[in-house]
């Protein structure tokens, strides 16, 4: 019989190049579809490169206004904290002044029960003293009203 390499008959070369022909058609529309794959993965990957960009913006945005919101809180902070040292400071002040005027008014009413023994002119000393007592309690309160 012949040998292929030899002499190869015609319809076998015939059916090689219409092989090789089906061959380069599957390759290239193989290779189109991939083509289109690639276009539409590549399509798909800006849009999310795109999204992921908007994501880290929004991010950045969000970053930075947390900081502003921390840094105003922080100052709020402060000065309440500073507003309550000085609100500690009056009402100490306060309680010193009230405490104060309990021990005047029960040291002027000792007094007063001690000279009314002695005189009889006591009402009128008792009602100038408790304008005095009111005067002083007054004067406090309009100077811790100028503290605050």
């Amino acid at each position: 019989m012949w040998r292929l390499k030899e002499h190869p008959p015609i319809a076998l070369l015939k059916l090689a190049r219409l092989e090789l022909r089906q061959a380069i058609v599957a390759m290239m529309n193989r290779k189109d579809d991939l083509e289109e794959q690639n276009t539409s993965l590549r399509s798909l990957l800006d849009g999310e490169m795109e999204h992921s960009a908007g994501l880290r913006q929004e991010t950045d945005l969000l970053k930075k206004k947390f900081a502003e919101l921390e840094e105003r809180h922080s100052a709020k902070v402060k000065a309440l904290g500073r507003e309550n040292e000085v609100l500690k400071v009056q009402l100490k002040k306060y309680v010193g002044a009230v405490q104060m005027l309990k021990r005047e008014a029960s040291q002027g009413s000792d007094a007063l029960s001690t000279s009314r023994s002695n005189e009889e002119q006591a009402p009128p000393l008792q009602n100038k003293f408790i304008g005095d007592v009111e005067e002083l309690a007054a004067s406090y309160e309009r100077k811790l009203i100028e503290d605050i």
